[in-house]
């Protein structure tokens, strides 16, 4: 299986985001508008020695209950673990969650180390 998530959720436009992580690094991340309109947020973690909480909103986008997709792609506890195609070994593992934004449209979640995310808000 082949994992392709960034590349997945082009970003047509860039979008101001407010997000908190506790500083600079190991987060790295960039918002925008999808393809098809939708608030999109895509995230990397490296250099984290334990998960990195994530709190987010997106401008104009304060509603309560809001709904968004949370996919994740984690890397293997080991740190040694590779893939291996020829034995259809794949240590990357996907999540999907559907998340519900609290008060002010906030959505928050937690990535653990060597992680990235992608987390596409229902489209208004």
């Amino acid at each position: 299986m082949e994992h392709q998530l960034l590349g997945e959720h082009p970003l047509a436009n860039t979008l101001p985001v407010m997000a908190t992580s506790g500083g600079i690094g190991p987060l790295y991340y960039v918002a925008g508008t999808g393809e098809n309109g939708a608030p999109t947020f895509k995230a990397a973690v490296y250099n984290a020695t334990e998960p990195v909480p994530v709190s987010l909103r997106f401008q104009g986008s304060e509603t309560k209950g809001a709904t968004a997709t949370l996919t994740m792609l984690t890397g293997p506890a080991d740190p040694y673990a590779v893939n291996d195609p020829f034995t259809r070994v794949n240590v990357v593992k996907e999540t999907k969650t559907t998340l519900t934004a609290g008060e002010g449209g906030v959505f928050e979640f937690s990535m653990p180390r060597l992680s990235v995310a992608v987390l596409e808000a229902a489209k208004k």
